[in-house]
């Protein structure tokens, strides 16, 4: 989990619960982009990696209340997200990207501001866990509007996020040129290529009999042929 994922908001709001004694905790499926405080110092859990064909069983092994997007960044789609959706988890998201769209008219749903300060989200949780899973009220639903941002999943992608675009005309569609798909196949392989020459060099460079050696080599060098491989 990046920054622009929220991993830091996530932190936050752990460590203010930890504080405050507040009966909500949080697991994250995954790691952060940094070390993030846990237990007992924050009320959060961090799993580890996964991967993506093993998230269904782990949100099944870990039964939880529910699932919270805290983005700082708008997403365009959010795969993580038809996840919990396929799993049938309450959700909470911001306000910005596609989770509004994707979760509009949704049961279960909260969708909130992505700016929400760490004491406002603390509330939040600890209210709706009251509220919806200790006294058993139903979420209300907000009014639909009518526009096509407040249709709910297939029937906004279907309809509405279509909506004013002239279909292509077929007469202007003309076959990929072969040299261009064979100069297209030749970068993937330089990628690739490239992709796997930096694993294997961080992998080599984590090996005890190396690391030494790694510590002689300065860092901008190191830098350049990070850059480099990445580019």
């Amino acid at each position: 989990m990046s920054a622009i994922k929220g991993a830091d908001v996530l932190e936050a709001v752990a460590i203010e619960a930890a504080k405050r004694g507040a009966p909500v905790e949080f697991h994250l499926l995954g790691y952060g982009y940094r070390s993030l405080q846990t237990q007992p110092r924050a009320r959060l859990t961090v799993h580890g990696g996964y991967k993506e064909e093993e998230l269904p069983a782990l949100l099944e092994w870990l039964q939880p209340d529910l699932a919270w997007f805290p983005a700082q960044w708008p997403e365009t789609y959010s795969y993580t997200l038809s996840a919990c959706l396929a799993a049938g988890l309450p959700i909470v998201a911001p306000d910005i990207g596609a989770f509004p769209e994707r979760l509009a008219g949704r049961d279960w749903s909260w969708v909130m501001p992505w700016d929400a300060s760490t004491a406002q989200w603390l509330d939040f949780f600890a209210q709706i866990r009251e509220r919806h899973f200790i006294e058993g009220q139903l979420p209300q639903q907000p009014a639909a509007t009518g526009s096509a941002a407040a249709q709910p999943g297939a029937a906004f992608y279907g309809d509405g996020y279509l909506q004013g675009l002239q279909p292509r005309d077929q007469a202007l569609l003309q076959p990929l040129d072969a040299a261009f798909l064979a100069t297209h196949r030749l970068q993937r392989q330089d990628h690739a290529a490239r992709s796997g020459a930096l694993i294997l060099l961080a992998h080599l460079r984590s090996l005890p009999i190396l690391r030494g050696v790694a510590r002689r080599i300065p860092a901008h060098w190191q830098r350049r042929v990070k850059n480099w491989l990445q580019a």
